[in-house]
């Protein structure tokens, strides 16, 4: 079995959890239940998301959420320690590399 490294990468707080109003409904980025096949993923709380598992709120939502990772796109936080995106709060995720 390979051996796994375990490194600190800094992201913006709205890679775990975030959430917005779009069109008088709430629109959550955030963990999802257990029994579904990803573990983070857009819930929206309007009649056509709970049916059909879709809405045209949560694309709305997603060109809101900022979701910076200094693993992926590059870059530092600025120098007060927030988001160099949104100026929002800076945490550390682990990931094994």
């Amino acid at each position: 079995m390979p051996d796994f490294n375990v490194e600190a990468h800094l992201c913006c707080e709205t890679v775990r959890h975030w959430q917005a109003t779009v069109e008088g409904h709430l629109v959550y980025w955030g963990p999802l239940p257990p029994q579904a096949a990803y573990g983070y993923g857009m819930i929206c709380d309007c009649k056509g998301y709970r049916f059909r598992g879709t809405c045209r709120h949560v694309p709305q939502a997603e060109t809101m959420r900022c979701g910076w990772q200094a693993f992926v796109h590059g870059g530092e936080p600025t120098e007060d320690g927030r988001c160099p995106r949104c100026g929002g709060q800076v945490t550390a995720e682990r990931y094994a590399v």
